[in-house]
């Protein structure tokens, strides 16, 4: 059960975690701007939402996602959710939620993945743990297809544990210390990988709150600019690279509890 936050940590998250989201929405339109982008995009999709997707609270705050995502054009936030209602009912993707997650962790990344927690803004953390050998097995078992879907599953779990917590986004924690530059400079790594990202953009649009790759190895920056192509800059400015204890835990302890 998620813990509510703390005085202390109420304040820590109007400093740190609040202060990222005022930066990364400084430049969205006036209120009544988005009402009526919001009206727009729905007019277009609701003759084909039809309960496509059971994780959704409402779906003007879905089309808030696709509208964030594609920096409020109406024309472009259409087309995306369109597709994304289509690949929902073509992929069966409200089904998805029944598979486990230790079993869906297990076959993407391995068994040291999973929730942890919330943050001090009562987002869901998920930690996951790359290791050398469950990255290659993952590579070559699984066709890239494969594990965009079991990314999706994972995905949908979390959707539904942010909407259990009342929150609007999840917190992610990539711990890099199980693999090494060259790996990850693969190329049937980093086409599994963009591939992910590019989907993730596609379907999960702004359920990411911040993003923390931890112990990343020293050539870690030659692989993120191969990928980085595939996610946009609302993403890119999430996402925090970090490296050692040192590094990286000094920053974790802005966003969450030491226990988490």
């Amino acid at each position: 059960t998620p813990r509510p936050p703390s005085a202390m940590s109420a304040r820590k998250t109007s400093c740190i975690a609040m202060k990222d989201e005022q930066t990364l929405n400084a430049n969205f339109p006036p209120s009544a701007e988005i009402d009526l982008k919001i009206l727009k995009v729905k007019e277009a999709v609701a003759p084909l939402y039809n309960g496509q997707d059971c994780n959704c609270t409402n779906l003007e705050s879905l089309i808030m996602k696709f509208l964030i995502q594609w920096e409020f054009d109406v024309t472009k936030s259409t087309s995306k959710m369109k597709a994304y209602l289509d690949w929902r009912s073509a992929n069966n993707v409200n089904a998805l939620i029944s598979r486990p997650v230790p079993v869906l962790a297990e076959k993407l990344v391995g068994s040291n993945a999973g929730l942890t927690g919330t943050d001090y803004m009562g987002r869901p953390v998920w930690y996951e743990r790359l290791e050398q050998s469950d990255l290659h097995s993952a590579a070559k078992k699984s066709s890239h297809d494969d594990a965009v879907m079991t990314k999706c599953a994972i995905f949908e779990h979390l959707r539904a544990r942010v909407k259990l917590a009342g929150a609007d986004k999840v917190v992610t924690i990539t711990d890099c210390s199980g693999v090494g530059s060259s790996l990850l400079c693969h190329k049937s790594i980093l086409q599994m990988a963009s591939k992910l990202l590019s989907d993730a953009n596609d379907h999960y649009p702004d359920l990411v709150g911040t993003v923390f790759l931890v112990n990343t190895p020293s050539g870690f920056q030659t692989a993120y600019n191969l990928m980085r192509a595939f996610v946009t800059d609302r993403f890119r400015a999430k996402m925090k690279i970090l490296g050692g204890p040192k590094e990286y835990l000094p920053v974790l302890e802005q966003y969450m509890a030491k226990d988490v």
